[in-house]
Order: C-alpha cells, then structure tokens, then sequence
C-alpha cells in the first residue's frame, strides 16, 4: 500500500538517468540507450569511453533521515523507518532451517521498498562535464566522449572524482578495486591501448569486454564475447553432465 502511494509522487521527482525499477523502463531498455550512444559516437567520429563504478555494501549505507530532507515530511519518513526496522529472517537447507536472525542492512535488498528508497537517497548524483549517465539502481556506468584518449583520460578522472565528493557526502563507499574502464572505438592501431585512470588512490582495471546488466560488451560492440558466453551457458544448462567429465 506504502509502495503504491508513494511512486505517483516520487516519480516524476527522480533523475532521467535513473531507470531502476521505474514504470516503463527496464534493463534492456537501458542498454540500448548506452549502445546507441557509443554508435553515435562513432559516427561523430569520437572515442567513447565508460566506467562501470562499483559501490560496496550499497543498501548498508542508507541514512533514513536523507527521505526526510527530500520530502519534509515527517510522518512519511517515521513509516518508512519503521518499516524497514526489525527484519527478521531464516536460512532453509536440504531440509533443515537455521535461527532466526536479525537483518543488519538498512534496506533489505528483497524488500518492496528498497528500490524505491535507494533512488530517492541518491537522487542527487551529479553529472560531470561532457558525460552522460546511464544508471539503473545501483549499476552506473558513466560515458564520456572524445578525440583523443588524453582528453576522455582527464574527463573522466575529474567526472570520478566529482562522483566520489557526492558518495562520500551520502555515506557511500566507492569501490576501485572493481569499477572498470573501457574504450570502444574502431581503430585497429589503438585496440591495445589501455586508459590510464586513477580513482580514490587506486589505477581502474582497463577492461576490454565489460558487463553491464548483464550483457558482455566489447571494443567494437560486435557482442561476439556475449554471444559466446551465452552459447556456453546454454550449452552448460542443457548437458549438465558435459561439465563433469
């Protein structure tokens, strides 16, 4: 009932960028409004590049009282932290159930409100200078685009590090260890070429067929990788057998 009240007024509240568990708007979706970007860079004549950033133990770090400054409304927020308080839960296995615990997250990730309370706690993420984001709850990846691998270099080290102010204000913690950057252009002479990005102290691992929702994206989006992995896994699923000889 909570749910159902409150995504008419939130709605058109929350960023473009944002298309996590909203009417109308779903992975595939998001997707293809990231690779439709990338071609029409190639178009242009520009080098686009993307960073997956990568937050930890992102529903831990929900502060109830950031509701509260968005909606002013008190009573509203009191019912969403009751709400969320108290969770208890069990683990069943082969037959035999574990005790009762308490959940530690302040947002239970199976909960009907999580989604909904994550977009409006980071409804203010910024977008960095000359860089679009592509955002579907907590996966973000940040397209930045250019002529030079210098240029993309020094925007995208800026665009980070302005991200990181915003996290660190929200009590989100960034993770280096395994956000990712990655180069799609169609330059044979440049197809080893690696970024040079540092964020938060730590150089981004240089990836030449990052996942994003899901799909294995490469320098030239010809989808061979994915193709691939999905044909394995098929395979893998159909003859489960295969897999222990």
């Amino acid at each position: 009932m909570l749910f159902n009240r409150l995504g008419p007024y939130i709605e058109p509240l929350l960023i473009p960028q944002q298309a996590g568990f909203r009417p109308d708007k779903s992975c595939t979706d998001q997707i293809l409004n990231l690779t439709q970007h990338i071609e029409d860079g190639f178009e242009l004549g520009y080098n686009p590049r993307e960073a997956c950033i990568d937050l930890s133990a992102t529903y831990d770090r929900i502060m109830i009282n950031k509701p509260y400054h968005l909606t002013q409304d008190y009573e509203l927020t009191k019912m969403i932290e009751a709400a969320q308080q108290n969770c208890r839960f069990f683990v069943e296995f082969q037959g035999r159930k574990t005790l009762w615990r308490t959940q530690k997250n302040r947002l239970p990730q199976r909960s009907v409100l999580s989604q909904t309370i994550f977009s409006i706690y980071t409804n203010n993420q910024p977008q960095p200078h000359r860089s679009r984001s592509f955002l579907y709850a907590d996966d973000l990846a940040l397209a930045i685009q250019g002529k030079t691998f210098e240029e993309v270099e020094d925007l995208l080290t800026k665009g980070l590090q302005e991200l990181a102010s915003c996290y660190k204000k929200s009590h989100l913690q960034p993770n280096p260890t395994k956000t990712q950057v990655c180069t799609f252009h169609l330059r044979n002479k440049d197809a080893w070429r690696r970024l040079r990005v540092d964020w938060e102290g730590s150089r981004l691992e240089d990836c030449f067929t990052p996942k994003y929702l899901g799909v294995t994206l490469d320098c030239a989006l010809t989808y061979k990788q994915h193709c691939t992995n999905t044909t394995l896994n098929c395979c893998s699923q159909q003859h489960p057998y295969k897999t222990h000889k």
